[in-house]
């Protein structure tokens, strides 16, 4: 079994931010003006799925993607 100190690399983290950047500007999202917040969030969230079991590791393109549309999930509802 794969650990949650593992899966959040100092990489992974890495990549989450430069794509959360990519789509801010891609997108306009001027409102979102604190990256970290964003990320902060997203770990959150996916640590709470990690412990509940809601998140098997398959991959790190699959940890990618859930880390990202996790993210942008978080974006979109900070709009409101």
């Amino acid at each position: 079994m794969t650990d949650i100190e593992t899966l959040l690399s100092r990489e992974n983290l890495k990549t989450l931010k430069n794509r959360i950047n990519e789509i801010i500007a891609k997108r306009n999202w001027f409102w979102i003006d604190d990256v970290d917040d964003v990320i902060q969030n997203t770990v959150l969230i996916f640590i709470d799925a990690f412990n509940r079991g809601a998140f098997t590791f398959q991959g790190e393109d699959k940890l990618i993607g859930f880390l990202i549309k996790t993210a942008i999930f978080n974006m979109k509802a900070s709009q409101k």
